[in-house]
This record gives structure tokens, C-alpha cells and sequence, in this order.
């Protein structure tokens, strides 16, 4: 697969992993530099970490800000402008189509452009980071296998509760704000910004689906979060307290030991005795 990225002032690209039909990387551009034009020639996904970019694709401009994820496919041209105020930091991956199942594709073809990044997106990413593509004849169809995953969790991603109707669609932006945003600092007030209403009625929403208040959701959220990772990881206790978005290792606990009756290293003692 030929990469046809023609671009300026790419500050470094530090990791890369590929196989004949898949290309994985990241980069990081200075201000105000750019790439392309270039015609698209697979199914890739690009996952905006830092900075922002306006990209031209055929006759339309779109702007991309950090923690957005864009789909790209094949056939159209593509030009990007890279903040000139910040340096920009992505992730990419890009898979060529003969590869992709029929299925996907379809699904690829009608999905949403862009949508919020997730967590689980990350997690696959540092997954692919970490595999030597030298380290024997199948880590090529492996990475093969995680790039589809990958383009599938986009799809997941689009499957939004905001597209139920019986679902209201501000509580539901709220909600998928928060799923992709629990561990910043600010996602409580771009929840309610995101979500279109006021805070009173974005409380009373709440209310009446998850019989909380948005900001006892959010806490509910980030200890579930930590819990999760109590179980799946060696982090510590306060690592994870502080990747959730706690204050401290102190809060993390206690709002553990009120949602589970039990400290985070009991918790972690019967979940690892339990495997």
C-alpha cells in the first residue's frame, strides 16, 4: 500500500506499523502546516488527540478539533490545514479496501463523518503501538484484524442513543459527552453545553432516565470506570483515581466503597481470586 501523504513541517512521526494492506501511525504537525492534496485511496480513521485542522474533501470544509475522530474513504480528494496557533497530534488508521468485508463497507459508506473518540479506540491503538510487525509471519494478519476492529468500534460509535426516538436527544448527548469526556476536568459543563439546555432542564432529563442529577451521574461514571480497571489492570488505586477523574485517591475511594460496599483493594482481591 503507497502512502500519498504530501505534506510540510511534520514534527515527527514516531511510530508506525503496517502490513501489505494496512498502515497504522501516529504524527504530530507544527502550526499552520499542511497535507495534501492527495485522492483517498482506503477506509481510514484519524483520531485528533491535540490542536485542530480544516480539511477540504472534494468542494466541503469541515473543521476537526481535538478528541474527534473523521472517516475517510475512498475516491475523494483531500486537503488539510493544520491549526496555525497549535501543534496537532493524530492517530491514523488506514486499511485498504479489499480487505474491508462487504458489510462494513456498506455500513462505512453510511456513516456519520466524524464522531467523539473513545476510549476503547485508544485502547486498541496502544495495542497495535505495541506489537513488533518483525516478530514473526502472523503479526502482519493480526494487525490486519485489529484495523477492521478498529473501523467497526467506529461504527459502534455512530450507533448514538441520540437515534432512538424514545430516547430525548439532549439527555442523550449529554450521555455520549460524558462516556467519551469522564476523566476531563470540564466534562460536566461541555455535557451541558453539548447537550443544548439549559441546567435546570438537562437536570430534570436526568431525573427522569437515571434518577440523578448529572453530576452524580458523572461520579457514578468515573467510579465504574475505575472499578472496571480495578479488575483489568495492575494499576494503583490512585493511577486510576486520577485517570477517572477524581480529586484524589481518597475520593475515588470512598465514592467506591459507597456505589459497592467494599474498598478498591478488596474489590481488586475478589476480582483477581475470582480468575
Amino acid at each position: 500500500m503507497i502512502d500519498r501523504y504530501e505534506g510540510t513541517d511534520a514534527k515527527f512521526r514516531d511510530k508506525r506499523v503496517s502490513s501489505e494492506n494496512v498502515s497504522i501511525g501516529k504524527v504530530i504537525y507544527r502550526k499552520g502546516a499542511f497535507c495534501g492534496p492527495r485522492i483517498q485511496q482506503d477506509c481510514q480513521i484519524l483520531v485528533l488527540h491535540s490542536g485542530q485542522f480544516k480539511l477540504r474533501i472534494d468542494k466541503k470544509t469541515r473543521v476537526v478539533d481535538a478528541g474527534q475522530v473523521i472517516l475517510l474513504m475512498p475516491g475523494h480528494r483531500e486537503f488539510f490545514r493544520f491549526s496555525r496557533s497549535a501543534e496537532s497530534y493524530h492517530t491514523w488508521c488506514s486499511v485498504s479496501p479489499k480487505i474491508v468485508p462487504k458489510a462494513l463497507r456498506e455500513k462505512l459508506n453510511k456513516a456519520p463523518k466524524t464522531v467523539s473518540n473513545s476510549e476503547t479506540l485508544d485502547r486498541l491503538f496502544g495495542v497495535v503501538f505495541s506489537l513488533d510487525p518483525k516478530r514473526s509471519l502472523f503479526t502482519g494478519g493480526l494487525i490486519e484484524s485489529l484495523s477492521l476492529t478498529m473501523l467497526w468500534e467506529y461504527i459502534d460509535l455512530t450507533a448514538s442513543p441520540e437515534e432512538d426516538p424514545s430516547i430525548d436527544t439532549h439527555y442523550a448527548k449529554a450521555i455520549s459527552y460524558m462516556e467519551a469526556h469522564y476523566k476531563d476536568c470540564d466534562c460536566l459543563e461541555k455535557a451541558l453545553s453539548r447537550s443544548g439546555v439549559s441546567r435546570t432542564s438537562l437536570a430534570s432529563k436526568f431525573k427522569q432516565f437515571e434518577g440523578l442529577t448529572p453530576s452524580r451521574y458523572l461520579w457514578r461514571l468515573r467510579t465504574e470506570k475505575g472499578i472496571g480497571m480495578l479488575a483489568d489492570t495492575g494499576l494503583t488505586a490512585a493511577e486510576i483515581a486520577f485517570r477517572c477523574g477524581f480529586r484524589n485517591p481518597y475520593h475515588f475511594s470512598r465514592k467506591v466503597s459507597e456505589l459497592h460496599g467494599a474498598s478498591p483493594r478488596e474489590i481488586r482481591r475478589r476480582s483477581w481470586s475470582s480468575q
